[in-house]
């Protein structure tokens, strides 16, 4: 069993939670403890050792590794949810604004057996585009920076998940 797309970093690692008051979604997952995501869910019974290939699915936007579903090919679904902008709008003359960050979002990531559509895990992890190093001067080269910053970080972590399930 791997649930290493769930969480990448944690040194106590991901586990999922058992016995009666283990927690469940409507759909049959169970509540993984210790994920480096806000939320994690996964099917207890989960193997993803099964699963040899990807597709990507984005709400709106689809882009693929594997163009067709298989039974060795695992769907990850991706949306972002709730998106809040920070940057406040234009003024007009020379007055400089910094804020702490440009925006924020939740990240919905699904993943399912391409060929039945089951549900095996869902992450949800909400996260501000944001400098550790402090405020951010508002313009339109950091505020695209930082909003790129957020996405690679996301990506890197989904890349490091799957590729730890081998």
């Amino acid at each position: 069993m791997s649930i290493g797309v769930l969480s990448v970093g944690r040194t106590s690692g991901p586990t999922i939670q058992t016995g009666p008051d283990a927690e469940m979604t409507f759909d049959g997952l169970t509540r993984v403890d210790n994920s480096e995501s806000d939320l994690a869910w996964v099917r207890a019974d989960i193997d993803l050792g099964y699963y040899h290939k990807v597709i990507l699915e984005g709400t709106g936007v689809e882009f693929g590794l594997v163009d067709d579903p298989g039974p060795d090919v695992l769907l990850i679904r991706g949306a972002l949810l709730d998106v809040v902008s920070r940057v406040p709008p234009t003024t007009s003359g020379r007055s400089r604004i910094f804020i702490d960050s440009v925006a924020e979002a939740t990240l919905v990531i699904e993943v399912r057996d391409s060929v039945t559509k089951a549900i095996l895990a869902r992450v949800i992890d909400r996260q501000a585009a944001r400098r550790p190093s402090g405020a951010i001067e508002v313009n339109s080269v950091s505020t695209w920076s930082e909003v790129s910053r957020l996405a690679n970080r996301w990506a890197s972590r989904l890349r490091a998940g799957l590729e730890s399930i081998g």
